[in-house]
C-alpha cells in the first residue's frame, strides 16, 4: 500500500526543476528554432497528401505528393507528380510539377517544361522552359537599384532577354532582367 501511495503522488522535483515561461517568452519562438528551420528540410514522397494547419518553415522543401498549406522556406522543388495548393514564400524555386496559388521567390524561379502554375506569381529572375504553363498574376520584383535606371532603357531590354536559346526543348529560356 505504502508503494502504491509513493506512486500515485506526484513528485514536486519535476515541476520545479521547469521555469514556468511568461506570456512573452511563450509566443516568442527560441533564437535556436529559427536557427534550425534554416538549415533543415522536408521532404513529401509521392502518394501522400497532406494538408497543413501552420504554416511550414524549413531550409529546402522537395515536394512529390500533395500538399495543401503555407510555407516559408529557402529552396523550394515541386518534382513532376507533386502538386502545391497555398501560399509559397521562398528564396529560389524550382517547379516542375504543379502549383496552385501565390509564389514568392525573391532570387531565382526556374519553371520546367511539365511544370503548371496557377495564380500571383513574383520572382527575382525567371527561366522558363519550352512547355511550361504560366497562368495568372506574373510579375517581376522590382529590385532597389532598377528604381535608378531610366524607365526607357528598362523597356527596351525587354524584348532583348539577356539570354534566349530556343533551338530545342532541352534549353530553356532565360529573362533575368527586363
Amino acid at each position: 500500500m505504502e508503494l502504491l501511495n509513493k506512486l500515485l503522488t506526484p513528485t514536486r522535483a519535476a515541476h520545479e526543476t521547469q521555469p514556468v515561461p511568461t506570456p512573452d517568452q511563450a509566443l516568442r519562438p527560441a533564437a535556436s528554432d529559427s536557427n534550425a528551420a534554416l538549415h533543415s528540410s522536408f521532404s513529401l514522397g509521392t502518394d501522400i497528401h497532406i494538408k497543413l494547419a501552420d504554416r511550414l518553415e524549413c531550409g529546402t522543401a522537395q515536394i512529390d505528393g500533395e500538399m495543401e498549406g503555407d510555407m516559408k522556406v529557402r529552396h523550394l522543388v515541386v518534382g513532376r507528380k507533386g502538386s502545391v495548393k497555398g501560399e509559397a514564400k521562398c528564396m529560389n524555386a524550382e517547379i516542375r510539377g504543379r502549383f496552385d496559388g501565390e509564389l514568392i521567390v525573391r532570387g531565382k524561379l526556374t519553371v520546367y517544361a511539365t511544370a503548371q502554375i496557377n495564380g500571383k506569381v513574383r520572382f527575382g529572375e525567371i527561366v522558363l522552359w519550352k512547355g511550361a504553363e504560366v497562368k495568372g498574376n506574373v510579375k517581376r520584383m522590382v529590385r532597389p537599384g532598377d528604381a535608378a535606371r531610366p524607365a526607357q532603357k528598362r523597356h527596351a531590354s525587354l524584348f532583348q532577354p539577356t539570354s534566349a536559346v530556343t533551338q530545342d526543348t532541352l534549353n530553356p529560356q532565360t529573362m533575368s532582367e527586363y
